[in-house]
Protein backbone atom coordinates (compact mmCIF):
# COMPACT_ATOMS: atom_id res chain seq x y z
CA UNK A 1 0.00 0.00 0.00
CA UNK A 2 2.92 2.57 1.07
CA UNK A 3 4.57 1.68 -2.15
CA UNK A 4 1.59 2.39 -4.63
CA UNK A 5 1.03 5.40 -2.72
CA UNK A 6 4.36 6.85 -2.87
CA UNK A 7 4.25 5.53 -7.13
CA UNK A 8 1.08 7.51 -7.45
CA UNK A 9 2.27 10.46 -5.59
CA UNK A 10 5.88 10.61 -8.06
CA UNK A 11 3.48 10.10 -11.11
CA UNK A 12 1.48 12.82 -10.45
CA UNK A 13 4.90 15.34 -9.41
CA UNK A 14 6.42 13.85 -12.58
CA UNK A 15 3.00 15.17 -14.27
CA UNK A 16 3.05 18.67 -12.74
CA UNK A 17 6.76 19.07 -13.22
CA UNK A 18 6.19 18.65 -16.80
CA UNK A 19 2.83 20.07 -17.64
CA UNK A 20 2.75 22.51 -20.95
CA UNK A 21 0.90 26.14 -20.37
CA UNK A 22 -1.19 25.51 -23.73
CA UNK A 23 -3.66 28.38 -25.63
CA UNK A 24 -6.93 28.84 -25.31
CA UNK A 25 -9.31 28.27 -27.67
CA UNK A 26 -12.50 30.63 -28.43
CA UNK A 27 -15.04 30.03 -30.94
CA UNK A 28 -15.72 33.17 -32.69
CA UNK A 29 -18.26 31.80 -35.19
CA UNK A 30 -21.67 33.61 -35.93
CA UNK A 31 -24.77 32.06 -34.09
CA UNK A 32 -27.51 31.76 -37.08
CA UNK A 33 -29.69 34.33 -35.21
CA UNK A 34 -26.89 36.86 -35.66
CA UNK A 35 -26.35 35.87 -39.51
CA UNK A 36 -30.21 36.25 -40.50
CA UNK A 37 -29.88 39.55 -38.39
CA UNK A 38 -27.05 41.09 -40.25
CA UNK A 39 -28.37 40.16 -43.97
CA UNK A 40 -29.64 42.52 -46.09
CA UNK A 41 -31.75 40.16 -47.84
CA UNK A 42 -32.36 36.02 -47.50
CA UNK A 43 -33.86 33.71 -50.62
CA UNK A 44 -35.29 30.23 -51.24
CA UNK A 45 -33.51 29.43 -54.37
CA UNK A 46 -33.03 26.49 -56.95
CA UNK A 47 -30.41 24.94 -58.43
CA UNK A 48 -30.98 24.78 -61.81
CA UNK A 49 -27.76 23.80 -63.33
CA UNK A 50 -24.20 23.00 -62.47
CA UNK A 51 -20.95 23.14 -64.04
CA UNK A 52 -18.41 21.62 -62.37
CA UNK A 53 -15.83 22.43 -65.39
CA UNK A 54 -16.49 25.78 -64.94
CA UNK A 55 -17.16 25.81 -61.32
CA UNK A 56 -20.71 27.58 -61.91
CA UNK A 57 -24.12 26.99 -60.60
CA UNK A 58 -27.59 28.64 -61.68
CA UNK A 59 -30.39 29.89 -59.54
CA UNK A 60 -33.66 30.24 -59.59
CA UNK A 61 -35.09 32.57 -57.00
CA UNK A 62 -38.36 30.73 -55.70
CA UNK A 63 -39.14 33.11 -53.47
CA UNK A 64 -37.31 35.84 -50.87
CA UNK A 65 -37.73 36.02 -47.02
CA UNK A 66 -36.00 39.09 -46.04
CA UNK A 67 -35.34 41.99 -48.65
CA UNK A 68 -35.84 41.78 -52.60
CA UNK A 69 -33.13 40.53 -54.89
CA UNK A 70 -35.29 42.21 -58.05
CA UNK A 71 -34.21 39.46 -60.09
CA UNK A 72 -35.19 35.85 -61.00
CA UNK A 73 -32.15 33.86 -61.69
CA UNK A 74 -28.47 34.59 -60.54
CA UNK A 75 -25.29 32.72 -61.66
CA UNK A 76 -22.48 31.97 -58.60
CA UNK A 77 -18.95 30.90 -58.82
CA UNK A 78 -17.94 27.57 -56.90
Amino acid sequence: MVRSTTMAIAALAWMMLTAQPSGAYVDMAPTLARIVREAQTITVAEVVAFSPEKGAVILKKIRDLKGEIGRASCRERV
